[in-house]
C-alpha cells in the first residue's frame, strides 16, 4: 500500500528508497498504480507523489543520468501529480497557494507551473495563483545581490511575472519587473537598454546614470570602455527624444575619444 511504501522509502537510503517507490532500476520506470486507485484520497495521492518527486531529485543529486532513465519516471510523475492535484478538494485558494509554493522549491522536475495545471486550477484558480505571486511579489524587499534574489524566490516570482507581461505587451509593468530585479551594472546598462528601445527615454537616463555610477566603483571595469558604452546610448536616447543638439555633443565627445569607424558613422 503506498503508506508502507513511504516509511519504506523513510527507511531506506536513496537507492532503497526509490525501489520501495516502485523503480525498476534496469529500465528507469515508475510503477505506482495505486495513485490513481479509488480508495486512495486524492489529497494522500498528491503527497505521495510530491515524495517521490523529492526521492528523485535526491538520488539525482548522487547519480549520474546522463542516460535520460529519469525522463520516463519524470513523465508519469508529472502525469499522475496533474491528474490527482484535479480530484484535490481543497478550496481555491489553498490549492492556488500550494501550487506557488512547489514551484518556488522545484528543481524542475514538475510539469510546468501554472500552465500545466491551467485546467485543475479553473479560472478563478488560476486568478488566485496570480493574485498570490503578484503579494509575495509586493512583499519581497529589492534584492541585495543576485544570490539573495535566488534563495528567497524573487527571482523565481520576477520571471513569473515578466513571462506574462511579455505576453500582454505590457511594458511598463516589464521595465517595474526588471526595476526590482536589477541587482549591478549590468542589469541597469540592460534596462537602460530596454527603455530605450521602448521609448521610454526619460526612464532610459535614469538607469543610464546608475550604470555608470556602479560600473565606476567597478575596478576591473576600465573606464574608457563605461565611458564609450555610456556616451553611445545617452546620445542615441537624446536623438530618439528629440534633442539633437545633446545627442550630437556626445556624439563628437564618443568620436574624439574613440575615432573608430562605427563612432564616425554614428556622428
Amino acid at each position: 500500500c503506498p503508506e508502507m511504501r513511504l516509511a519504506e522509502a523513510d527507511r531506506g537510503d536513496v537507492g532503497g528508497g526509490l525501489d520501495a517507490l516502485g523503480v525498476d532500476d534496469a529500465r528507469g520506470r515508475f510503477f505506482l498504480p495505486a495513485l490513481l486507485s479509488a480508495d486512495l484520497a486524492a489529497e494522500e495521492g498528491v503527497e505521495l507523489v510530491e515524495y517521490a518527486f523529492a526521492r528523485l531529485d535526491k538520488a539525482l543529486q548522487t547519480v549520474d543520468d546522463s542516460g535520460g532513465f529519469r525522463l520516463d519516471a519524470v513523465a508519469q510523475l508529472g502525469d499522475m501529480h496533474g491528474r490527482l492535484f484535479a480530484r484535490n478538494s481543497a478550496k481555491p485558494a489553498a490549492r492556488a497557494r500550494r501550487l506557488l509554493d512547489l514551484l518556488l522549491a522545484d528543481d524542475g522536475l514538475l510539469p510546468e507551473i501554472p500552465g500545466a495545471y491551467t485546467a485543475a486550477l479553473g479560472e478563478t484558480g488560476e486568478a488566485l495563483f496570480w493574485q498570490e505571486v503578484q503579494k509575495r511579489w509586493d512583499d519581497t524587499p529589492p534584492p541585495t545581490d543576485l544570490q539573495s534574489s535566488f534563495h528567497d524566490g524573487r527571482y523565481r516570482l520576477g520571471h513569473l511575472l515578466l513571462e506574462r507581461a511579455r505576453e500582454r505587451d505590457d511594458v511598463d509593468t516589464q521595465i517595474a519587473l526588471y526595476s526590482k530585479l536589477a541587482t549591478g551594472f549590468i542589469d541597469y546598462f540592460r534596462l537602460a537598454e530596454f527603455c530605450f528601445e521602448h521609448q521610454r527615454f526619460d526612464t532610459a537616463l535614469v538607469w543610464l546614470e546608475k550604470y555608470r555610477s556602479a560600473a565606476a566603483s567597478e575596478e576591473r571595469i576600465p573606464s574608457s570602455r563605461t565611458d564609450k558604452t555610456y556616451l553611445a546610448l545617452r546620445s542615441a536616447i537624446h536623438s530618439g527624444s528629440g534633442q539633437h543638439a545633446l545627442a550630437l555633443a556626445d556624439a563628437w565627445t564618443l568620436f574624439h575619444g574613440a575615432p573608430e569607424y562605427k563612432n564616425y558613422r554614428h556622428l
